[in-house]
């Protein structure tokens, strides 16, 4: 590397501004997320059971959450530099977000309704029993389906209306990221030349916020600044490493995630003093995550060439449709396999999980390939 890698011109040419291998993350990521649902109506089990090991393993899949909220960090800046550097619009920017996120989702939200009215009609409790239901459709006020539709429920409920109720729960990671976008844009904006120098000003704005009001026990949560930001912005360094830093910047990053991962790993008592149960746990696995693809980034077009690998690729690519479809058909087999008995932990991991995964993964392909690709944006190119 050149000394110049370690003090770019603001607006230079990225290095590698596309990381192939996140496909297979983002696959990983939700795939993950998918198995942890897939788990909830499982007996608890004990540590003695011969499954008890893969059980846990399924039932840490909400980890992929915060993986995906790094990966975001990374594309969504790889999109931002772009913008910034060919000198598209910030209108542009905003139409590309909204155009790739929300007409999937509304139709999504559609077929939803239909179907949790439908089937919890046809099968009393299908989708409502206690096991995180899904609800009735009317059981949700105007004001909690505007904050659905417009992906706002994870705060609108501290602005107006009633309290806080989604239709889909994991529609929750959508509001965040929405609110990411939009400062994300705002950067571009404001201070198009020094989008990386804004954008980590406010990662430690974000910081202290989110130890004041976890210290000061202020309930905020559901806004960027309740310290989720931070999850993006392990992301937007990654880039900016791989992209734009020279050897001094990628072992300081290095050093910065292993450091946070050892201590959200061997002091969890003083981080969770600091920033609370959710965050601390969330900020341990992206430090993590991003400490690893840093540090395999070289291997980037290597991985992305494995063809054993390739079913993990798949579903990267389509895994916004995953992501939304596979809860209510998860739900819908999981809860008849509970009535069938079917609850212990081998048929659980060897049948319940497996079914509920490959018809999550079967619908959502389709769902890919004749909705969401409509709304895929032409990338802009470097």
């Amino acid at each position: 590397m050149s000394g110049a890698d370690d003090n770019p011109s603001p607006l230079s040419a990225p290095r590698a501004p596309r990381y192939w291998s996140l496909d297979i993350w983002r696959g990983l990521a939700c795939l993950v997320v998918v198995f942890y649902h897939c788990v909830f109506y499982a007996q608890p089990g004990k540590p003695d059971d011969e499954a008890w090991p893969l059980m846990t393993l399924a039932r840490v899949g909400w980890l992929g959450v915060p993986m995906f909220f790094v990966i975001s960090g990374y594309c969504i800046s790889a999109t931002a530099d772009r913008s910034r550097r060919k000198g598209f619009g910030i209108r542009d920017y905003f139409w590309r977000r909204c155009r790739r996120i929300f007409p999937p989702y509304w139709i999504f939200v559609a077929l939803a309704v239909v179907v949790v009215a439908a089937g919890d009609w046809l099968v009393p409790q299908l989708f409502t029993d206690a096991v995180e239901p899904i609800p009735r459709p009317w059981w949700r006020s105007g004001w909690q389906w505007l904050g659905n539709l417009t992906l706002t429920e994870t705060w609108r409920h501290h602005v107006v209306g009633d309290a806080k109720g989604f239709f889909i729960s994991p529609a929750w990671t959508l509001c965040y990221e929405e609110q990411f976008y939009l400062v994300t844009g705002l950067i571009l904006w404001i201070a198009r030349a020094h989008f990386f120098r804004v954008a980590a000003i406010i990662s430690a704005a974000v910081a202290a916020s989110c130890v004041l009001l976890h210290v000061n026990d202020v309930d905020l949560d559901g806004f960027f600044f309740d310290g989720r930001w931070l999850l993006f912005a392990l992301g937007i360094l990654v880039y900016w490493c791989v992209n734009y830093g020279g050897r001094a910047w990628t072992r300081g990053a290095l050093l910065l995630f292993a450091g946070l991962a050892a201590w959200s790993t061997f002091d969890k008592p003083g981080l969770l003093a600091l920033v609370g149960f959710d965050m601390a746990h969330d900020l341990q696995v992206a430090a993590w995550f991003a400490l690893v693809i840093l540090a395999l980034h070289p291997l980037d077009e290597r991985m992305f060439a494995q063809p054993w690998l390739w079913p993990l690729r798949i579903c990267g690519q389509m895994c916004y449709s995953l992501y939304l479809l596979h809860w209510p058909i998860v739900k819908a087999i999981t809860h008849a396999f509970a009535w069938a008995g079917v609850t212990g932990h081998w048929p659980t991991l060897l049948l319940v999980l497996p079914v509920a995964t490959a018809a999550s993964v079967a619908v959502s392909w389709w769902f890919h390939r004749t909705v969401e690709v409509r709304f895929l944006n032409a990338p802009i190119q470097t």
